[in-house]
């Protein structure tokens, strides 16, 4: 019998944190110039990069 496939792969999460942070210091800190700002919202986009990686097919 086959394996069913798991619904959630947690091994892009790292990857998608590293990506939304480096782009959110890219592209947000010119623009706001604040470390904090642009830490939080490259944490959220990361985690939310992560989570639509590791949720498809």
């Amino acid at each position: 019998m086959p394996q069913k496939r798991r619904p959630f792969d947690a091994t892009w999460l790292p990857f998608g944190l590293m990506i939304g942070f480096a782009l959110s210091i890219g592209i947000l800190l010119p623009l706001t110039g604040s470390v904090l700002i642009t830490a939080g919202a490259g944490l959220l986009l990361g985690a939310a990069l992560g989570i639509v990686l590791g949720l498809r097919p």
